[in-house]
């Protein structure tokens, strides 16, 4: 092997021309050249130092919702995360990076912690997660990160909530992208009860409108009220008392539900996800991507925007 793959075996373990179709939820993707799981913080740092000083090709992968792989594979070192440090102080939870989404709702409603009830049933990782401003039910991570650990250009340092610039399903953290390493989350005292209900509650709405087809989550992000062009007393209240109008109702109303491309076709129980039906490539989806912008836009003048990270 060469000197590339002796280096890379020391930060993790490491695979060639595995898959990305196999680590990333919408199930699409060629292989990556070089394919490292990395388990431990102080080896990731490692790791990313090494890649970016000598000039390497990488990409940074958690959980592997919200992405789109290329069908022609990567030709560089993709980076799996699976750090899972999860640990309590007070009412301060420190959790790195690789941890998923589930753990930590889980880990909260097990200590009667409250603030995180929103995330039940949201795939991801806690890096992938902030760095996007995850969330639902009009709450997202920027009301409990209290600091974030990040690499960025070879300097670990830590950023407080003010300086992480989480805006709407982004962040500084994405935007100039910057690796998370781990996240603290200022949470409150709750009753077991009522957080474990409302998990439940939150759950259950979100497992009604999810296809059994592999998906990236939701496409779009949701519109601004300031953005939209359209009457608005056609819409919800609720609405207007978030500041949003989803993505969802306006592909609906543009006409575009039930579009489909290849193996690739938006959701019947969502409108704003597409679904992978039928061995999708990821042509298929960003020509099907492309069509449903066209339809909104032709509607009401607005351009979608992305939620989901394309490689």
């Amino acid at each position: 092997m060469n000197k590339l793959y002796d280096n890379l075996k020391k930060y993790g373990r490491l695979k060639l021309n595995e898959s990305l179709a196999k680590h990333t939820t919408f199930k699409i993707g060629g292989p990556a050249r070089y394919f490292v799981t990395v388990e431990k913080t102080d080896q990731l740092v490692g790791l990313l130092n090494f890649l970016s000083q000598n000039g390497h090709e990488y990409f940074v992968l958690g959980g592997g919702s919200n992405m789109l792989m290329p069908d022609d594979g990567f030709d560089g070192v993709a980076v799996k995360i699976k750090t899972d440090g999860l640990c309590l102080k007070g009412q301060t939870i420190e959790a790195e990076s690789g941890v998923m989404l589930a753990q930590i709702v889980n880990f909260c409603a097990q200590n009667s912690l409250t603030g995180l009830e929103w995330a039940a049933g949201i795939p991801g990782t806690i890096g992938g997660g902030v760095a996007g401003n995850a969330g639902a039910m009009g709450l997202d991570f920027s009301k409990s990160v209290s600091r974030v650990q990040i690499w960025r250009e070879g300097e670990v340092m830590e950023i407080e909530n003010q300086e992480c610039g989480f805006v709407y399903r982004s962040s500084a953290i994405k935007q100039n992208k910057w690796t998370v390493l781990r996240a603290w989350f200022d949470l409150k005292k709750g009753d077991k009860k009522d957080i474990m209900a409302l998990m439940q509650k939150y759950f259950f709405q979100r497992s009604c409108r999810i296809t059994s087809n592999p998906t990236s989550g939701c496409t779009f992000r949701n519109v601004s009220l300031s953005e939209y062009k359209g009457d608005q007393s056609e819409l919800d209240p609720i609405f207007v008392e978030r500041g949003k109008v989803p993505a969802g109702w306006l592909i609906e109303k543009a006409g575009a539900a039930g579009l489909a491309k290849g193996g690739a076709r938006l959701s019947a129980q969502h409108s704003n996800i597409i679904e992978n039906f039928d061995q999708a490539k990821a042509e298929d989806v960003q020509k099907l991507i492309e069509m449903i912008k066209e339809k909104v836009y032709t509607k009401f003048s607005v351009n979608l925007q992305e939620e989901m990270q394309i490689l």
